[in-house]
């Protein structure tokens, strides 16, 4: 039984084949192409993998908020009710982690409120604006932050 090569090895065989002249380099390429194909494979993977940890991070930061949220939901908390809320989702590929603000309106039967969403832009692709929060009630304000 063969003992496996170190990482180190592997990059000094590659290295001295490269420049043998008494090799079959025909084979070395398809060999070396193989290997890259089956490398870049295990990369996408293991993206894929890595994106959904981040997805399930950010989705927990986000119920954290949604908990207290949902805790300030009395008419005897000061700044009844909380007027932004936030959103993970996986779009095209992309995690996409986002906050936006509540308006709510009187439903014309009376009875409760209707609920109207608006996305908070962000400064250039990845903040947001810092005035953004500026509204949030003094509950709100310290999960924002830490979020």
């Amino acid at each position: 039984m063969s003992k496996r090569m170190t990482h180190q090895e592997i990059c000094e065989e590659w290295e001295s084949v490269s420049r043998a002249q008494n090799v079959d380099h025909r084979r070395g390429t398809e060999a070396a192409i193989k290997q890259c194909r089956q490398f870049l494979a295990a990369i996408h993977q293991q993206a894929n993998v890595e994106q959904a940890r981040y997805r399930y991070l950010a989705q927990r930061l986000c119920d954290h908020f949604w908990s207290h949220n949902i805790a300030h939901r009395t008419d005897s908390t000061p700044g009844y009710p909380g007027h932004y809320g936030c959103r993970v989702r996986l779009r095209k590929r992309k995690l996409e982690l986002s906050w936006y603000y509540n308006r709510f309106v009187p439903k014309k039967s009376g009875e409760g409120q209707s609920v109207f969403s608006e996305y908070i832009r962000k400064e250039g692709r990845y903040r947001y604006h810092k005035p953004a929060f500026t509204r949030a009630q003094g509950w709100e304000q310290p999960l924002i932050m830490d979020d």
